[in-house]
């Protein structure tokens, strides 16, 4: 399997046609590096925050933890994407 970065690159203007085609969407230079880090490290900070009362909490540094997420992660990043996406892009 090889990444297509270009194939998933748009614009703004073009964001929502990419996302229903190929379900992701990448719109270069929206955040630096640094800013980048900081929205990662939130995600998994909120992750392991609503995970820590459950029987096999989320650990970002725990690989096995993952399998339990994988439809609630892809259905909470959906939310947080779009929650984040318009402060991102200057809308």
């Amino acid at each position: 399997m090889t990444y297509e970065y270009s194939k998933y690159c748009t614009t703004k203007e073009h964001l929502k046609d990419t996302i229903d085609i190929y379900g992701v969407a990448i719109i270069p230079n929206v955040v630096n590096l640094e800013e980048c880090n900081n929205l990662y490290s939130k995600m998994w900070g909120f992750f392991e925050h609503i995970s820590s009362d459950w029987e096999i909490p989320l650990d970002k540094n725990n690989i096995s933890t993952y399998k339990h997420f994988i439809s609630f992660t892809f259905n909470v990043n959906t939310i947080l994407f779009y929650r984040t996406l318009p402060s991102l892009l200057g809308c």
